[in-house]
């Protein structure tokens, strides 16, 4: 046998082998194409704001995931579970990790005045309505100091 015809049996052995003790069960965990209504990316809690938000494909479409009780989102009476979030402060999500714009927009609000806008919509279509979330209050409770006041 040559060395060659050697170095082939052994890595068609081994393939085998591998073949008959593979540790994966089920389908396949790899998809090319995502699902269209399943969450890519779940922020638990954005900030001081007080609620979650799904990120769904396609090109992150933002889903307020739950409001939390007591909270500033809460207490601007008209966000809840399951709104489409068009615009944050005029922004929609775009190019980077969604999580690195939101952080940009906590930080800008707790700068400035503590007040984030929210657009959104009950469903695709519906019509549009705006909510204010002051997050300032919540900054003083947990003693945090707005920057720009001394």
């Amino acid at each position: 046998m040559t060395r060659r015809a050697a170095i082939a049996a052994m890595l068609m052995c081994g393939i085998a082998g591998a073949a008959e003790k593979s540790f994966y069960k089920g389908p396949g965990i790899f998809s090319t194409r995502p699902s269209e209504t399943k969450s890519l990316q779940t922020i638990a809690r954005f900030g001081p704001v007080g609620m979650g938000i799904d990120l769904i494909q396609p090109a992150f479409v933002m889903k307020i995931k739950n409001i939390e009780e007591g909270s500033p989102a809460d207490a601007s009476g008209k966000l809840k579970k399951g709104q489409i979030i068009e615009t944050i402060n005029g922004q929609k999500l775009a190019d980077i990790d969604p999580r690195i714009q939101l952080g940009r927009i906590v930080s800008a609000a707790e700068a400035t005045d503590g007040v984030i806008k929210f657009v959104v919509r009950d469903e695709p279509g519906a019509k549009t309505e705006e909510a204010t979330v002051k997050i300032l209050e919540q900054l003083k409770k947990l003693g945090k100091k707005n920057p720009k006041t001394k």
